[in-house]
């Protein structure tokens, strides 16, 4: 089994969400995920939105896995 961590940083009361999903910052901004990993191309977009929805950015890892 492999899991994948993602972690970063943003600003305190931005809004993100990791694959979709709505993830809590901690009070410094900071937060992490983890995921499963299973064979094949994973693209894991990661979006922060300003609290006053003026700025947006969204980076997307792309992560691939290949068990022989």
């Amino acid at each position: 089994n492999t899991e994948l961590i993602v972690y970063g940083q943003t600003v305190p009361d931005a809004k993100l969400s990791i694959q979709g999903v709505p993830k809590k910052l901690n009070p410094d901004g900071t937060f992490s995920a983890r995921f499963l990993l299973p064979d094949g191309i994973q693209n894991i977009p990661v979006k922060a939105i300003s609290n006053d929805d003026v700025d947006e950015i969204t980076i997307t890892p792309v992560v691939s896995k290949e068990t022989k």
